[in-house]
This record gives C-alpha cells, sequence and structure tokens, in this order.
C-alpha cells in the first residue's frame, strides 16, 4: 500500500481528501499545516520508512502556503496542490511531478490526479 500526506489547515477537508484517497487503496497520513508537514517529512526521513509516495497539500492555508511546503521540502515526492482559488504557474522542480486542481474536487479527478503523479514518480 502506498502511503500519501495529505496537508490542510481545514479539519473537514482533510477527512473528505483522506477518505477519497483509502477508497482508492491508499494509506493516508495527515497534517493541519506546512511547520507539522515538514516536520513528519523528516522524520519519515531519519527513519527507514519508505519516502511517502504523494503529497497532497491546500494552497490557502494560514501562515504558510501548500507553495511553502513545495518550496521547502526536498524530497522527490509528486506534489498536489488543491485550491479553491487561481495561483500564478509554478515553476517545476526537476525530476518532480507537481499539478494543481481546483476544490471541491471529484473523486474521479482527484483519483485521476493520483495516477498521473504515481506514475510519474
Amino acid at each position: 500500500m502506498k502511503d500519501v500526506l495529505v496537508v490542510d489547515d481545514d479539519p473537514v477537508s482533510r477527512l473528505v481528501v483522506r477518505h477519497m484517497l483509502e477508497r482508492v487503496g491508499l494509506d493516508v497520513t495527515d497534517t493541519d499545516g506546512v511547520d507539522p508537514a515538514l516536520e513528519v517529512l523528516a522524520e519519515r526521513g531519519r527513519s527507514d520508512a519508505e519516502p511517502f509516495a504523494l503529497i497532497v497539500c491546500d494552497f490557502d492555508m494560514p501562515g504558510r502556503s501548500g507553495l511553502d511546503l513545495f518550496d521547502e521540502h526536498d524530497g522527490t515526492e509528486p506534489f498536489v496542490l488543491l485550491t479553491g482559488n487561481e495561483i500564478a504557474p509554478v515553476e517545476p522542480k526537476p525530476g518532480r511531478f507537481f499539478a494543481h486542481a481546483t476544490k471541491p474536487i471529484s473523486t474521479d479527478e482527484l483519483t485521476l490526479l493520483v495516477d498521473r503523479a504515481l506514475a510519474a514518480h
């Protein structure tokens, strides 16, 4: 089973995305912001655990955005940014899949993005 990190400050959105991903057979760890996500990622990096197969992150969070997480985390995990707003084009990191989708997102749309991200990794 592939592990996915979900980052969203809104507990309802986090729960909805978690359920969507679990329904397609993914194991989900979630956090409520960028700093807790960076801690989880650092802890995972220090352990024998495999890196996350994917990061799904909300864009607009208090204090720090999903783009901050994308910029600050040096891992190679594919990254899917969910947003309720339009965002400026993002400069992709070499060898790292990046996509964004507008919320609310359907299970079918999220599944398609996840499949594309995992296939690219």
